[in-house]
């Protein structure tokens, strides 16, 4: 191999912070030449003139280390060389400067002859650093260098196959002037590698590892500069859309106005192409509508799902704005930080603009996503509006309110999941003891002799009808109690006379709802939380997103109600498919369906039942819209609620957590007390869950996050509690058994409301908070405070837009009903709210001015002029008021 060139030279070379060498020396068989050079360099690294010796320290300056070094490595010198080493060390007693990984000073003459009979590979390492680099980071004193050392020494051996338990190693500091260095000698205590290996990946993973720990802290703040640059740009991104949105939106209402007044006085519409706002805008609204006209009318709304066009087009626009001026100073810091972190490990102007092509990449994917977003909010009308007086006396009623829920979503989910259970054949015995082992690993919210009571009563009332959904909620089950295996469960679906396609379909769709389970979820500000202590920044992995589950207990309602309707008036046969429709998606039996079909077909003689039938079955349905509901409603003269509800669950992006874990795992949590502590190992363990790892291998990880602080005292890792009982299974198995959380539900649309009536969020929690003791519901506060948060990031992601949230007419009355209030519904739509006569004034007033235009020959110019003066006075309000509400925020 090519002996070293000068520390000095390499740092010249590569204009690198960091100079990492590694060899290896395989034993010689027939002597123990290599055995005593290995020998030899402990001696040297460990006494010779520049290691700093901790207390002991006593060396003379000025020695060319570099021509030392080469000397050294070069194999120039012979067996006899040990003994040199040794001598020098013998002449300075106690002053070697060798440490290891505990802080107990090894002994040389120990390590020395264990490897003179050393029959196996020896690594030797040098890691160097630039003066000002090292003063910079404050790598000038010795306990810095043993910290990261031994911070990084087992994640560096494991990327050379060699196993912790298996692990020597001893380390010397070399404070040169010019390039402060330390040297690095592994070894295995029982041999197992016997083919020395060390190629350009290995060397280059091996100093990132290195790397990782010299440059943690700073690093850290690169991140957070990286960071806080692209959430920047993110946020001003979306801010600017969204009033191009709201703009859009206007620019429809007004036209709206302008076009009624035109057709009545015979001016025909294209007449009017008013200049609405400024060229940007105007730029983006124009690029914002050729993307809406261009997206699918299906299907997610997610830019990698979108068609090879509308990506082109969506890259284009978010390509624009990050180009913008407005953007170039955030640019240039995102861009730096980006290059600074790195230059930590190359310094290749290749590899450099790679990275920072990812990071734009990444970017403009964030900015994309925002774009696709706009687009679709950009077709959307806005048609209710809060009326400022209703909104008081909604505040006023609502804070005297009495009335609460029924809290009894617990009881009603276990009985369900237990009835699952009964119908399959499962008897009580057996019913009892998977209670027993899921409240072991499961907090079921209530005590174990109500648990049991439950499931006692459940097996004292007749059978139901089974079905695929009940043997879906008894697999969940039987898998999250850890009763059965998957393949024990196949075996009993099998017996159970489920063929093995429907078994595996079953076992599937448990294990999905086990995979979404709040379990595996921590909160926003939890994550803020995790990230903050580990000193990084990861996006949040979680969205929130809107899903329909069926109400069960209005099921047997609907059945009994199709069953026996008669149909007044035409179209019975779409009302028919209608029907079918709603049962199938309330998860009745295809066979009930038929059931129930038949009579109501025999009834009221519809011909051509079976064809419905068959195609409905056949064919992928999504749940009925209200307005679909009401019209059945009225062709079979009843009063049925609509019998579905929209329940919030978070969506895991498998991409940001991929790439949040990769960095958690180089990360040094910043705790100083055991409590701390506990907190972020939970979080950080419900994280990883999500990887599907073992609990064992989690808890391990865990371990290894909190053995790398500094901070924290070694002995505190015996105190480690990793909260191993799951929350959030009753939650998840409520959209199988269609059991609605009454409480979550009144709590979220009281939130809802006060936030759209104008409350800032503290005072919003203040007011729930003091209706939950008044009316004796009593929940812990840390929930309300957690879900009237997550209800407040849904209701600012809808304003952002110019949509925030409303309630319908129904679900504002149920919760009046709830809360045994009598407030007004403070929504009203533009009509209302103007009122007839005001609500010709803007038509008027421009139809005079047309008028006037019209005799003038100026009626175009005119009209475009006064079309653009109410657009601005619009949008400078909207602008204010938007304004004035990021300053409160």
């Amino acid at each position: 191999m090519a002996a070293y060139t000068s520390f000095a030279e390499e740092h010249a070379r590569f204009s690198s912070p960091v100079i990492f060498k590694m060899r290896f020396y395989t034993p010689d068989k027939d002597s123990n030449i290599t055995q005593s050079k290995n020998a030899a360099h402990i001696g040297y690294i460990g006494t010779r003139p520049g290691t700093d010796l901790g207390e002991t320290e006593s060396y003379k300056e000025g020695l060319d280390w570099d021509k030392e070094l080469e000397r050294e490595i070069s194999h120039s010198a012979d067996p006899g060389t040990a003994a040199g080493h040794v001598k020098y060390a013998d002449e300075r007693p106690g002053s070697h400067g060798l440490f290891s990984f505990s802080d107990e000073k090894p002994d040389l003459k120990e390590i020395q002859n264990e490897l003179l009979e050393h029959r196996g590979i020896v690594w030797r390492m040098v890691l160097s650093l630039k003066e000002e680099d090292a003063q910079r980071l404050g790598y000038l004193d010795r306990s810095k260098w043993e910290d990261t050392i031994r911070a990084a020494i087992p994640d560096a051996a494991a990327k050379m196959r060699i196993k912790e338990t298996n692990l020597k190693w001893v380390g010397a500091f070399h404070q040169e002037k010019g390039h402060p260095h330390v040297h690095i000698v592994m070894w295995e205590k029982n041999p197992v590698i016997r083919r020395g290996v060390v190629h350009e990946k290995l060397l280059e993973d091996i100093k990132r590892t290195f790397c990782r720990e010299m440059f943690a802290e700073e690093r850290m703040l690169l991140n957070q500069e990286k960071t806080s640059m692209r959430e920047l740009m993110r946020n001003l991104s979306k801010d600017e859309l969204g009033d191009v949105v709201q703009i859009m939106r206007e620019v429809r209402e007004l036209q709206k106005d302008v076009n009624l007044e035109l057709n009545s006085i015979g001016i025909p519409q294209s007449s009017i192409p008013p200049k609405l706002y400024s060229d940007r805008q105007e730029e983006i609204a124009t690029r914002i509508q050729q993307i809406s006209d261009l997206l699918p009318d299906r299907g997610r709304i997610a830019f990698k799902f979108m068609p090879d066009n509308v990506k082109k087009e969506i890259s284009e626009t978010s390509s624009y704005i990050l180009n913008s001026p407005s953007f170039h100073e955030a640019m240039s810091r995102y861009n730096s930080a980006v290059e600074k972190m790195v230059r930590q490990y190359s310094t290749k102007e290749e590899d450099i603009q790679k990275a920072k092509a990812n990071a734009y990449q990444d970017l403009e994917n964030r900015v994309s996503q925002i774009v696709l977003q706009a687009a679709v909010e950009s077709k959307k009308n806005v048609y209710l509006h809060v009326v400022p007086e209703r909104a008081r006396e909604v505040i006023e009623h609502f804070s005297n309110a009495m009335g609460r829920p029924n809290d009894n979503f617990a009881e009603r989910v276990i009985a369900n999941s237990f009835r699952s259970l009964r119908d399959l054949g499962i008897n009580l015995d057996k019913q009892m003891h998977i209670l027993s082992k899921w409240s072991e690993k499961a907090d079921l919210q209530l005590p174990i002799q109500q648990l049991r009571t439950i499931v006692y009563e459940v097996n004292h009332e007749p059978p139901s009808y089974r079905h695929d959904k009940e043997a879906t909620i008894a697999a969940r089950v039987l898998l999250q109690s850890g009763t059965m295996t998957k393949k024990d469960l196949m075996d009993f679906l099998n017996h159970q006379n489920y063929s093995r396609e429907e078994s595996a379909k079953i076992i599937r769709q448990a294990e999905k709802g086990i995979a979404e389970s709040p379990y595996l979820v921590i909160s926003e500000e939890q994550w803020k939380n995790l990230t903050r202590t580990l000193g990084v920044k990861a996006d949040y992995p979680w969205e929130q997103k809107t899903e329909q589950i069926a109400i069960q207990d209005m099921k047997n309602k609907v059945i009994s109600t199709f069953r026996n309707a008669v149909h007044d008036g035409q179209n019975a046969g779409y009302t028919a498919f209608c029907m079918t429709v709603a049962l199938k998606q309330l998860q009745v039996e295809p066979a009930f369906i038929r059931d129930v079909m038949h009579d109501f077909a025999n009834r009221n003689g519809i011909a051509g039942i079976e064809r419905i039938l068959n195609k409905v079955e056949q064919a992928e349905t999504s749940f009925l819209r209200k307005d679909t509901w009401v019209q059945i409603n009225e062709k079979l003269q009843t009063n049925l609620e609509y019998p579905w509800v929209n329940q919030r669950v978070m969506k895991l992006d498998e991409e940001k957590l991929s790439r949040a874990i990769k960095v958690f795992i180089e990360s040094t949590p910043a705790v100083s007390s055991v409590e701390e502590m506990n907190v972020v190992a939970n979080q950080y363990a419900a994280v990883l869950r999500n990887t599907k790892d073992s609990e064992k291998s989690v808890k391990q990880a865990v371990i290894e996050l909190f053995s790398r602080s500094k901070e924290l005292p070694k002995e505190y890792l015996n105190h480690l509690e990793i909260n191993e009982k799951r929350t959030g299974d009753l939650a998840s198995l409520s959209k199988l058994t269609g059991d609605q959380d009454y409480v979550n539900k009144t709590i979220s649309d009281f939130t809802k409301v006060l936030l759209a009536a104008g409350l800032p969020l503290h005072d919003v929690q203040n007011m729930i908070l003091d209706w939950n003791e008044r009316s004796g519901l009593n929940k812990d506060p840390k929930y309300i405070e957690k879900l009237t948060q997550s209800v407040e990031k849904q209701f600012k992601e809808q304003a952002t837009w110019g949509r925030p949230p409303v309630l319908n007419k129904t679900e504002f009355r149920n919760l009046n009903d709830t809360l045994h209030t009598n407030a007004p519904y403070m929504w009203a739509s533009d009509k209302e709210i103007r009122g007839r006569s005001q609500y010709k004034e803007p038509s008027l007033n421009i139809a005079n001015k047309l008028w006037k235009s019209f005799w003038n020959s100026l009626e175009e110019e005119r009209l475009r002029n006064h079309a653009s003066g109410e657009l601005l006075k619009r949008q400078n309000q909207k602008r204010m008021e938007r304004i004035a509400e990021r300053e409160r925020d």
